[in-house]
């Protein structure tokens, strides 16, 4: 039984791929075997920043937003509710001493960086009345 000209040349291809790729693969094994080859990962997969919020109250007047960008490092606020209504979130660390505070209007959006390492509870208040309440982990 005779095979086709086209089914051996596939298989001289895939012989010629398995020759030249099988000895740079265990090069580049055998060269990075217990070295960090993910510089911004502790571990495979796991990002080392990052920031977990946790909302523990809520409010269905106000819609408060508490977010992160993609690389986790920057925190961002902001609050749609009432017009020319002024917005306060406070950020507490585990003392209850009182590290950030961020006035801002209706629709605005601010941004918090370079939050230290650590566990935060923050509120949110319109008119001196708190509308939310969280906590905030910085990894």
């Amino acid at each position: 039984m005779k095979t086709s000209s086209f089914t051996n040349g596939r298989r001289k291809y895939f012989y010629l791929l398995l020759i030249v790729l099988a000895p740079c693969l265990a090069y580049a094994v055998l060269t990075t075997k217990g070295k960090n080859i993910f510089p911004d990962q502790s571990k495979r997969g796991v990002l080392k920043d990052s920031i977990i919020i946790t909302k523990t109250t809520t409010s269905k007047i106000y819609d408060v937003k508490l977010y992160t960008n993609a690389s986790n490092k920057v925190l961002f606020f902001s609050v749609s509710g009432e017009e020319n209504k002024v917005y306060e979130l406070a950020i507490f660390n585990q003392e209850n001493n009182k590290i950030k505070e961020l006035h801002l209007r209706n629709r605005q959006t601010s941004l918090i960086a370079q939050l230290p390492k650590g566990t935060y509870v923050f509120h949110v208040y319109s008119d001196e009345e708190q509308i939310e309440k969280g906590n905030l982990v910085v990894k």
